[in-house]
């Protein structure tokens, strides 16, 4: 089979997984949602926030660099196993032999809620189970993988609804958390292309050394000053505002991130695909071009929806305890448009060996979000970390671009410009309509009818403007898969 029709297939397991599991996803946070309430959210997330502080130094990016590398060599693989169950190890100790600073500021429920996520990090993607997953990722093989986060996704909100039910509170959401974390370890041990054995298993030093100085170091400084910026506004909201405030805001993100969450499936696939072509300049900028076009073409329509719906799927969903999240979702809306560009240009740049740049870039994004993000939040309280937060990933975003023409031919106008048109065309018809009339129609009703409207405008403009071409397009992957 080829690259391309690896490619292509394993972005629609993955894109069919992806709204099966939002459907799911969907349902199941609504449930939970009522059950629980704003202070559970906060009390997990800055739990969470916790651990993975301490988790950083794990994060080297082995994954990456495992997937990067053209052939590995069984004592590679093997070493890459060891440096996981290694690293993974340490991070539990240390969390609790933190756990006492962190019990002098804050609640013991916090600090509970970090020690026990602490414990089931042995099994997530970033402990035992990142070797069988990598390997799966590195050979496309995302029909299995899909089945596994399936049934990992339902199981674990399966558990965590009964839990919530039982009156378990904040522990509800941990357990989700774990049930999904063993789920997805067993599963991809069971298909991983690598069995362990441990009569075989070795740690090669210069594989080691490899892992962790050619690739490893500026992996670890991008994770880490990524996690900074996606993670340090939690940190400052909780802290600053409070954990009520930081449930509001930790919903409002999780929102933000539905609409686009299935673009992260291409990423994805386009990370290993890009690893292959890194020596093809002119197949790499095609597989960029497309890949960007389709992040940017879904990317406004749902930025709009998001900006737009907020209030009346917040009370119809969740009820009208969620209101203070409707704002934060709308000032959120530039990060959940930028994200999935950013990490799609990252993946591009450690495809390409571009670490040590990557890792440059992302100094910059941790040195401006300790700077301006706490100056915003202050001030302007969650709100002022929501704007923070987009503008340092927009400029990430406009960064890496930069970085990356020297090595990939990029049309900013066809990518950029026919969906930003189609927007703004959208933008200005719902305001028209819905600023200048006032309906009392059924909430439902309203919903539906400004999502359609949304869609209907953004849809036609982008056709009459490029039809042709998103034609060529979709004619182009059909042609792939079915070998045309």
């Amino acid at each position: 089979m080829s690259l391309a029709k690896k490619a292509v297939q394993g972005g629609l397991y993955l894109t069919i997984n992806y709204f099966v599991l939002f459907i799911l996803g969907f349902v199941s946070n609504i449930i939970l949602a009522r059950l629980l309430s704003p202070e559970h959210y906060g009390i997990f997330a800055l739990g969470l926030f916790f651990f993975d502080v301490v988790q950083r130094i794990r994060l080297f990016g082995f994954k990456s660099a495992l997937i990067h590398k053209k052939e590995p060599s069984p004592e590679e693989i093997s070493t890459h196993f060891l440096l996981h169950l290694i690293f993974s190890a340490v991070v539990i100790l240390l969390c609790l032999l933190v756990s006492p600073l962190i019990s002098i500021k804050y609640d013991r429920a916090i600090v509970e809620v970090f020690l026990v996520l602490a414990l089931i990090c042995l099994f997530d993607n970033e402990g035992l189970g990142a070797t069988p997953s990598a390997l799966l990722e590195k050979e496309l093989r995302y029909r299995e993988f899909s089945l596994i986060n399936f049934f990992a996704f339902f199981l674990s909100a399966f558990a965590a609804i009964v839990s919530a039910l039982a009156g378990m509170g904040v522990w509800s959401l941990v357990i989700q958390r774990a049930t999904f974390n063993l789920v997805l370890f067993i599963g991809c041990w069971l298909v991983s292309p690598w069995k362990l054995s441990l009569r075989k298993i070795r740690l090669n030093r210069g594989a080691a050394t490899w892992f962790l100085r050619e690739q490893g170091v500026f992996l670890w400084i991008v994770g880490l000053m990524g996690y900074v910026v996606l993670s340090f506004d939690d940190f400052l909201v909780g802290t600053l505002v409070g954990v009520t405030a930081l449930g509001f805001y930790s919903m409002a993100y999780n929102i933000s991130k539905m609409p686009l969450g299935f673009l992260s499936n291409f990423i994805q696939v386009a990370f290993p695909t890009y690893s292959k072509l890194q020596d093809d300049k002119e197949k790499l900028s095609f597989a960029y071009d497309l890949t960007n076009g389709f992040l940017v073409r879904f990317g406004f329509v749902a930025s709009i929806m998001l900006l737009f719906v907020a209030r009346e799927a917040v009370i119809l969903l969740l009820g009208e305890k969620w209101l203070p999240s409707v704002i934060l979702i709308q000032l959120l809306v530039l990060y959940s448009l930028m994200r999935p560009l950013q990490d799609a240009m990252g993946s591009v740049s450690i495809a390409l060996g571009k670490v040590k740049e990557y890792s440059h870039l992302s100094i910059l994004q941790g040195i401006l979000m300790f700077t301006l993000t706490p100056v915003m939040t202050y001030f302007y309280q969650a709100k002022g970390a929501a704007i923070s937060v987009g503008l340092i990933v927009l400029l990430g975003v406009v960064l890496l671009q930069r970085s990356l023409r020297e090595r990939i031919e990029i049309n900013n106008f066809r990518i950029y410009l026919y969906p930003g048109v189609a927007a703004l065309v959208s933008s200005l018809a719902y305001l028209g309509i819905f600023l200048n009339y006032e309906f009392t129609f059924n909430l439902w009703f309203v919903l539906f009818l400004k999502i359609g409207l949304l869609l209907l405008v953004y849809s036609s403009v982008l056709f009459l403007l490029e039809g042709k071409v998103l034609i060529g397009r979709f004619r182009y992957l059909l042609s792939v898969v079915y070998g045309k």
